[in-house]
């Protein structure tokens, strides 16, 4: 899909490093690239995981994880958004915005009655988009952290 000068395609092998660097910038941290790209690969090739990324003049500029789950609280497909970003340089050029219509999309295709995200507490400008863009809060997020 090509709009306004970027275009959003399904993420390839190829765009490992990007993929990084972008996580790296989401994540405020330094993955090891070799752990990484572990990941990256088994996820690229499995059925209920799927990487989209923007590109702006052969450049990667950003990216979206979606996957599919089936929780028995839902008794349903749900697709839920694991990651999104869109690097500094091109935000507020409308690609997270296209990211998002991509991910509504497959979530339908795939008869999902949900889409679904988390974001930190800090992230306040992603929480005012995410609400642009039709999302409501409705739960926390707990987690333990074993490593």
């Amino acid at each position: 899909m090509e709009t306004k000068g970027y275009i959003i395609r399904k993420a390839v092998f190829d765009d490992l490093n990007a993929v990084h660097q972008l996580i790296n910038e989401l994540e405020d941290r330094i993955f090891d690239l070799e752990k990484f790209k572990l990941v990256y690969f088994k996820n690229c090739t499995h059925a209920d995981f799927h990487y989209y990324v923007a590109e702006a003049k052969s450049k990667v500029v950003g990216f979206i994880s979606i996957n599919f789950q089936y929780p028995l609280h839902h008794c349903n497909r749900i697709a839920e958004i694991q990651e999104l970003i869109v690097n500094k340089e091109h935000r507020n050029l409308k690609i997270g915005s296209a990211l998002i219509d991509g991910a509504k999309k497959i979530a339908q295709e795939n008869n999902c009655d949900t889409l679904e995200l988390t974001s930190r507490f800090k992230r306040l400008d992603a929480h005012r988009f995410y609400e642009r863009e039709g999302f409501q809060k409705t739960h926390f997020k707990f987690l333990m952290k074993f490593t």
